[in-house]
């Protein structure tokens, strides 16, 4: 008897079990028929990512991304992570927005927040924009990198995940400038013992 064909919703699910069993450390191979079932197709541009201190002095990220559907699907949540911030909230106000700064593309959170249908072969791209309660470790300089994940779940409450590597964008910090005052200057032409030094006529 020929075995049942599985649908797509099946083949969705045992692509994401077989993923947790590989990231659990069991060595198995994924069918390539079920890596084709994958409803979304992510890319995240690598120099448009980026995550920064905004004037509150909390961590926010912003990510660029391209999201095209391969199969018929509904984003209700979407969530990021990265080594040192577990609990980034994705506002989907714009006035909470309004309080992480200026961005070029368009902003998708409302959009995901209201929960997103999208179509085979329908595309969406934007920002999507996250902010953490701290600000970024002293041990990322400027221009490293920070790995994250950026996740989404659909509408059976399946996970879809996607890394992302965000540059870290920290203003440069302006030189100190020391002005004396002139009791400094006046200080400073002082003697040995707190006195001007007298000038003695030439012999």
């Amino acid at each position: 008897m020929p075995s049942r064909k599985l649908t797509a919703r099946e083949r969705s699910l045992h692509l994401a079990r077989a993923k947790a069993m590989l990231a659990a450390g069991i060595d198995l191979e994924i069918p390539r028929e079920w890596l084709d079932c994958e409803p979304l197709t992510i890319r995240t541009g690598h120099d448009l990512g980026r995550v920064f201190n905004n004037k509150y002095r909390n961590a926010c990220y912003c990510i660029w991304v391209q999201i095209v559907a391969r199969a018929e699907i509904t984003l209700t949540e979407c969530q990021i992570s990265s080594p040192f911030d577990d609990d980034i909230v994705l506002p989907d106000e714009d006035e909470q927005l309004d309080r992480l700064g200026s961005f070029d593309a368009p902003i998708l959170n409302s959009r995901l927040g209201n929960g997103l249908s999208l179509r085979p072969g329908q595309m969406i791209e934007g920002s999507i924009v996250g902010f953490a309660l701290w600000p970024i470790p002293d041990s990322y300089p400027n221009g490293s990198r920070v790995n994250c994940n950026l996740t989404f779940l659909d509408q059976y409450d399946e996970a879809i995940s996607h890394e992302v590597s965000l540059f870290v964008d920290r203003p440069a910090t302006p030189k100190r400038t020391v002005s004396r005052t002139q009791e400094e200057l006046s200080r400073a032409d002082e003697g040995l013992y707190g006195r001007r030094p007298q000038k003695y006529p030439k012999v």
